[in-house]
């Protein structure tokens, strides 16, 4: 079983599947994009590990992120 088969979109527990990957490791790459496959929305991988958060969560997040951190990279994507 590879992480991506117990993967599951937060919001609507829809199927996760690999964008725009890069660095690659042995099941899950360093960085890219989850898109879930129903509803579209896309949550970043960074450092390995995904970040899965709800929408209530994210924007929280997203107000708290520096613009100079790895972290703002990911939230970049989380915006589009």
């Amino acid at each position: 079983m590879q992480a991506l088969d117990i993967l599951a979109c937060p919001y609507d527990k829809s199927r996760l599947t690999l964008g725009g990957t890069t660095c690659v490791n042995d099941e899950l790459p360093m960085t890219g994009i989850l898109v879930c496959s129903s509803c579209g929305r896309r949550y970043p991988i960074s450092r390995g590990i995904p970040r899965l958060l709800p929408d209530e969560l994210r924007n929280e997040r997203l107000s708290l992120l520096g613009s100079d951190t790895e972290d703002s990279k990911a939230a970049a994507i989380m915006r589009k």
